[in-house]
């Protein structure tokens, strides 16, 4: 048996073998949680390889959270990192509110994730785009409101957040950020968080959750 606070530690496909232990209070004493057998049985073999090749040990700090805010790509993380400091809530990083933000690497990618937190009862908020307007073709439209729900679908009791469209279009763009480092240089501009953003991320983190 390892105990360890190592994300290096965690070896996600062999998932039955990891046991979270957690104190909730004196009197409920040590409890130790494991995963049902069977988590990923609605995933083809593709998707479950895919998904798993994401839990690097970054990744992996979601076994070691009090909370977890599940977002699409590196630019959300940077976006809220900078707003929460904006709104004072934070010096350097979301872990002084007692939230772990994972990067799932894409919307399609969160349903995943939310799984293997289901399956070991982890405190979990999601924020994602909603990626859908009227202009766009029928069939992409479709796609994205069969995410949007399966995501709330698994979510159970934990908070669903969204952004109206896109976070880009959230701060009035009208483009994809090119890479991180255009987020970080657009972020790091107090002036360029919008009252609308700072509402989002503020109703996340006030939530206490």
């Amino acid at each position: 048996i390892y105990t360890t606070h190592s994300p290096l530690f965690i070896d996600a496909y062999n998932y039955q073998e990891v046991g979270i232990v957690r104190k909730p209070s004196v009197g409920a004493g040590t409890k130790v949680r494991t995963a049902t057998p069977g988590i990923f049985d609605a995933l083809d073999d593709r998707k479950v390889f895919k998904g798993l090749a994401r839990f690097n040990p970054a990744v992996n700090e979601l076994f070691f959270a009090k909370s977890v805010l599940v977002v699409e790509g590196p630019e959300e993380l940077i976006a809220i990192t900078e707003t929460l400091k904006k709104l004072k809530k934070i010096k350097v990083r979301a872990e002084e509110l007692e939230h772990t933000i994972l990067v799932a690497g894409g919307k399609q990618a969160i349903p995943f994730f939310q799984r293997v937190m289901n399956a070991f009862e982890l405190p979990y908020n999601v924020l994602h785009d909603i990626d859908i307007t009227q202009e766009m073709p029928s069939g992409d439209r479709e796609r994205n409101k069969k995410t949007n729900d399966l995501i709330r679908e698994l979510a159970g009791g934990n908070a669903v957040h969204t952004f109206p469209h896109k976070l880009e279009t959230t701060v009035g763009l009208d483009k994809h950020f090119k890479d991180q480092y255009r987020a970080n240089q657009f972020f790091s501009d107090p002036s360029n968080i919008t009252p609308e953003l700072e509402s989002i991320v503020a109703g996340i983190f006030n939530d206490g959750n």
